[in-house]
């Protein structure tokens, strides 16, 4: 018979093991998606007790702010820009349609406007290696490649 392991019984999602939700700075999500390229800056980075990655909280000219996880060089004061026509720099927000093959990219969403779900974790990043019609192929930090949205 034995026991469960320890990770076996971490798995089952208990309060005993779980991150209490009282403690979280802010869900990590993008602004709503829109036409034209917004200017913001990166006020502060916060220590988020659930996750093993700082959040960078971001406001943009238009009032409107945010949380992401921040990427790797994100500093306080950082000029970042969201949306179609931002330029490709460390911290900026644009569709995958706009990135060209062979970049690194963090933090992807699986559908357009669900705040990200791919590649969040510290240090990590995924790989755009190609497009086939309206969808680009990115290549995980596993090693899976996938297709997603070239909107996202």
């Amino acid at each position: 018979m034995g026991k469960r392991i320890l990770v076996q019984r971490q798995g089952r999602g208990t309060s005993t093991f779980r991150c209490p939700s009282h403690l979280r700075v802010s869900p990590a999500s993008y602004p709503p998606p829109a036409d034209t390229t917004l200017k913001g800056y990166v006020t502060e980075l916060v220590h988020d007790p659930g996750r093993m990655v700082p959040l960078a909280h971001i406001e943009l000219e238009n009032g409107f702010d945010y949380y992401i996880p921040a990427a790797e060089g994100m500093y306080v004061g950082q000029e970042v820009y969201v949306g179609p026509n931002a330029p490709l720099a460390v911290g900026n927000t644009l569709p995958l349609k706009n990135i060209p093959e062979g970049t690194k990219v963090y933090n992807i969403e699986l559908r357009p406007g669900d705040g990200g779900k791919l590649a969040r974790q510290p240090g990590s990043y995924a790989m755009l290696i190609g497009r086939a019609g309206d969808k680009s192929i990115v290549q995980l930090p596993s090693g899976k490649k996938k297709e997603i949205d070239n909107r996202c």
